[in-house]
């Protein structure tokens, strides 16, 4: 079980991911590189498949960030307890 949390960004042009990509909404993640490897495909039990493309400082051990557009998408997303597959490495 892993606990996961929201992040957006209002930079133009976009901040990179760790991964060199542009985050986007349904794709992008932020894990702990020592927990999922970074560019692991993840299934996240009730949202699906994830791209592991970012890493952050605060992100450590069984968390996840899951990038959504807007921080009231963020703010509704709220904190939650889930279920994560890595489906590829």
């Amino acid at each position: 079980i892993f606990t996961l949390t929201a992040y957006t960004q209002y930079e133009n042009p976009p901040v990179k991911t760790a991964t060199g990509t542009v985050p986007e909404p349904g794709r992008t993640v932020a894990v702990d590189p020592d927990e999922i490897p970074l560019g692991s495909i993840v299934h996240i039990e009730g949202l699906g498949e994830r791209i592991a493309e970012d890493s952050g400082g605060k992100i450590k051990g069984k968390m996840l960030d899951v990038f959504l557009p807007t921080m009231k998408h963020c703010i509704h997303f709220g904190v939650k307890q889930r279920g994560v597959e890595i489906v590829i490495r």
